[in-house]
């Protein structure tokens, strides 16, 4: 099967770091995959891509020599309909060839630029719905429905994401969740220097994270353990305001913002549990990623995503949205019982192996013989 992805980049997030995953799993099986990005030809990706994944890098597709947004776009459509159109012709055989679009965006580019081709249009939802509808303008709004609507199918991520939309449409939308993460050998990396317990937060320094409310909520408790640390990792646009936030409460030396960690895996194996306080989510990977290596969640009980992954006081804690003293408790909680942790630490381990590649991978697999 020829498989494409579109995707705007390849650069830190959790959208492109499910693409190379998507992408190394199906060539590694046989698929014939591209994957297409509007990054600078020189642009390496962040995440290890297989050497036979054909990557294309054509640059901005959106540039106009105007300078003009729409006209941008216009021009876009064209330039990765004549992508799509080279990438097809390499097809090999008589198989069916699939191009999923991932994010809003990339899903109407891809929609449009690829109307008339001998190729199913699959769109990939990866946020709630009714948040990305809510921030976003009425023409795009209503551009983005289109392009749902033409699709050949739309894949989402949650069950609650999926009744976001009319009734009418659901015959043709699949739940497909995020696979586990498969981490690369990390035996030589080198091992952490914290001596002292800490909780984990991981993801892009971005408002819809609410690390703002994470940091909050250790504050309160912070004196009560004061050999407890809170270590943040992942970079974003708010790293200057929540280093401000961390100097005002006093926590320089029990708050750390590390960026972007390549290790991830052993920050997850050695921390005591995960906290993170979103306001909304996709599916999110941190948790998936931390529940696989035996960590217990304490998560905001988001619109999406949380609560059809951790089971209540099961394997992790679901928290009301944006309740600071709830969250704080909630951690507290955890930190005052060590056999509780390790307890839901083991039901995470198992409970998330329902999101394993082969189980995930058939979703994908029946969807495409489907179309």
């Amino acid at each position: 099967m020829q498989i494409l992805l579109i995707v705007e980049d390849m650069q830190l997030g959790g959208v492109e770091r499910t693409c190379a995953t998507l992408a190394n799993f199906w060539v590694k099986e046989g698929h014939q995959v591209s994957l297409i990005t509007f990054e600078k030809p020189d642009a390496k990706p962040l995440y290890e891509l297989h050497r036979d994944i054909h990557f294309v890098r054509p640059g901005d597709l959106r540039q106009s020599s105007a300078g003009m947004k729409f006209f941008g776009s216009i021009f876009a459509i064209f330039r990765l309909r004549k992508i799509l159109i080279q990438e097809l012709k390499k097809k090999k055989g008589d198989e069916k060839s699939v191009i999923l679009g991932f994010l809003p965006h990339m899903c109407v580019y891809s929609r449009m630029a690829s109307f008339g081709l001998n190729a199913k249009m699959i769109s990939s939802v990866r946020i709630f719905p009714a948040f990305d509808f809510t921030h976003s303008n009425r023409l795009f709004h209503f551009v983005r429905f289109l392009a749902y609507i033409f699709s050949n199918h739309i894949v989402i991520q949650t069950e609650a994401g999926k009744s976001y939309f009319p009734e009418v449409f659901r015959s043709r939308i699949s739940v497909i969740p995020n696979s586990i993460i498969e981490f690369s050998d990390t035996s030589n990396s080198p091992a952490l220097t914290q001596k002292n317990p800490f909780v984990l937060a991981v993801g892009r320094l971005a408002e819809q994270k609410r690390f703002d409310l994470l940091i909050e909520s250790f504050s309160r408790i912070a004196s009560k353990f004061p050999s407890w640390n809170l270590l943040i990792l992942g970079d974003g646009e708010l790293r200057s305001q929540l280093h401000q936030l961390i100097e005002t409460k006093n926590l320089s030396k029990r708050v750390y913002l590390l960026g972007r960690i390549e290790n991830v895996k052993a920050y997850y194996e050695q921390a005591e549990f995960l906290a993170m306080a979103s306001d909304f989510e996709g599916f999110p990977n941190a948790l998936t990623e931390a529940m696989s290596c035996g960590l217990p969640a304490i998560f905001t009980d988001c619109p999406s995503g949380p609560r059809e992954i951790i089971r209540d006081k099961v394997d992790g804690l679901l928290v009301p949205l944006r309740n600071v003293e709830a969250l704080s408790s909630a951690m507290e909680h955890l930190m005052l019982d060590e056999s509780l942790r390790k307890k839901m630490g083991e039901a995470a381990r198992q409970n998330i192996q329902r999101f394993n590649w082969p189980t995930i991978n058939a979703k994908w697999i029946d969807l495409f013989h489907k179309l």
